[in-house]
């Protein structure tokens, strides 16, 4: 990233002090839905696999997965093929842990339709892994066939998940060099940060016990949880009611709290979710609310109205957050690359899809007319659009809530907003 991009991206990052709610996670269902067994937690343990292109991102990979508490081992190779790549996954499966990441086909020289069944060899290999798969770089025509059969092995294999690296260079082409291949000393970076994002998406749905704790700040009530409440997985999102004296908390396994006067009207904690819930929002007149899925699947309760999904999209990152319309005729959804969808009668604003975040993007919520909105990043910053004001930010604040991490907004009428935080269970 450029010295005047970074020093542009870090002005546009500002924070919480804008009257709304930042959260992390949660985890349970209330009645009438029975309590569900956590899922087994598996091991915070990556395998990162790939050519001269990962090479190029090794170190930075390295480094963003150990500072986020992963246990990886980054093994790249120059002139990797896949074929090769299947040999050495037969040779270290007991050691490669609970999920690997791929960045192979750049190398492939047969019929593209051939690369499918290697990638089937490569599935079965590692049975009872998560695993995912960076599409291609278009330096060629051929890869869009390869990319082709990437997607297409998604659809085969549950545990395939595909990490859109080709949409990523076409919308920032800076990440390459003249080749169209190989990484710049900005495109490692990219690169390593959206392997950690894509890790932690996928881990957070498994992270706890943990002992949520919502706090209030400038006159928002505080209505619990305290840390009393031991949860199996971390919190989702936090929504207000229209009055203010109250809010829901979903949790990654679609399960609704409720504090003050919040009101159930169900929850996901009876399904079987293929991803976890991330985000929430409640519609206007607060007899009902949606839960965004980080697949961007969405669920309505009560009186929220289904009005489109990114659910069959393929993303270039997962969903991490949802906002809707003043009038609830609509929802926005973001991702953690700053990308907005759009859905119903909410207009588009801009996003920050193509810039080089120096922090990923966590949540969003709409303004009061819903002509605008504020997304919000890891470090507490903010990126305002349409008429959203920029009001201060949280960047490199100190949280006063253990273990909390920015996964969620919500704005409290009346002024004032909670934070979602929790203490280790």
């Amino acid at each position: 990233m450029t010295g005047g991009v970074r020093r542009r991206v870090r002005r546009w990052l500002g924070a919480a002090a804008l009257g709304v709610t930042v959260t992390v996670a949660l985890g349970v269902v209330v009645p009438p839905h029975p309590a569900r067994a956590a899922p087994a937690v598996p091991s915070r343990t990556a395998w990162v696999e790939g050519d001269s292109v990962l090479l190029g991102a090794a170190d930075d990979t390295r480094a963003d997965l150990a500072q986020d508490g992963w246990k990886a081992t980054v093994a790249p190779f120059g002139g990797l093929q896949l074929v090769a790549a299947i040999d050495v996954f037969r040779n270290v499966r007991p050691e490669m842990g609970s999920v690997a990441v791929i960045e192979l086909g750049n190398n492939y020289i047969g019929d593209p339709n051939a690369f499918g069944a290697q990638i089937d060899e490569t599935m079965s290999v590692l049975s009872g892994m998560h695993v995912i798969w960076l599409t291609t770089a278009l330096f060629e025509p051929r890869q869009a066939l390869i990319n082709d059969q990437i997607w297409a092995a998604a659809r085969r294999w549950r545990n395939l998940d595909v990490m859109d690296w080709s949409a990523t260079v076409r919308a920032d082409p800076w990440a390459v060099g003249p080749d169209g291949l190989h990484l710049t000393s900005d495109g490692r970076a990219l690169m390593a940060g959206m392997i950690r994002q894509r890790l932690d998406a996928w881990y957070r749905q498994f992270t706890g016990p943990a002992r949520p704790v919502v706090a209030g700040y400038g006159g928002a009530p505080g209505l619990g949880p305290s840390g009393q409440l031991t949860t199996a997985g971390d919190a989702a999102g936090i929504a207000a009611t229209p009055t203010g004296g109250g809010y829901w908390v979903a949790g990654g396994d679609g399960g609704v709290l409720t504090y003050g006067d919040a009101r159930y009207y169900g929850s996901a904690g009876g399904v079987h979710l293929v991803s976890p819930v991330v985000a929430m929002a409640a519609t206007p007149d607060g007899r009902g609310y949606w839960l965004v899925a980080s697949d961007g699947g969405v669920f309505t309760y009560g009186d929220a109205r289904y009005y489109g999904s990114a659910g069959g999209v393929h993303l270039a990152s997962p969903i991490v957050g949802m906002a809707a319309a003043p009038d609830g005729h609509g929802y926005w959804l973001v991702g953690s690359d700053g990308g907005i969808f759009t859905y119903g009668n909410v207009g588009f604003f801009g996003s920050a899809g193509a810039l080089p975040l120096v922090s990923p993007v966590a949540a969003m919520a709409a303004s009061p007319d819903g002509r605008g909105y504020w997304m919000v990043a890891c470090d507490g910053g903010v990126f305002t659009y349409g008429d959203a004001r920029f009001s201060g930010s949280a960047a490199g604040a100190p949280v006063p809530l253990t273990g909390a991490v920015f996964t969620d907004l919500a704005a409290r009428p009346g002024g004032g907003y909670w934070l979602l935080g929790q203490q280790p269970g």
